[in-house]
């Protein structure tokens, strides 16, 4: 009887630290997922027309990212911790 109250605990105990590790997972990865963010949007000249292989380039506190904008003129840049950035935008044709 001792033998099958001690398996009983075990399993008690097993089953306990398997439901904390189950909720606190979801909840690090939640964290740190919300200390992330992004840029995204889409490059257009001065009549709206979308401008496609325009250069995106981000500096900021991680360093330098670098996108080139697709067929429709759309870029995202993501996994952006906080903090200040710039953004510049280099096309062939196009002059600051």
């Amino acid at each position: 009887m001792q033998e099958f109250r001690s398996m009983i605990r075990k399993v008690v105990i097993g089953v306990s630290l398997l439901g904390v590790a189950t909720v606190a997972l979801p909840l690090a990865q939640a964290q740190n997922s919300s200390t992330r963010g992004g840029l995204s949007g889409v490059v257009t000249d001065a009549t709206g027309a979308v401008v496609p292989n325009a250069v995106i380039t981000v500096v900021g506190p991680q360093g330098t990212v670098t996108q080139t904008t697709k067929t429709d003129g759309k870029y995202q840049v993501d996994g952006l911790t906080p903090g200040l950035y710039t953004v510049t935008v280099k096309a062939a044709g196009f002059t600051t």
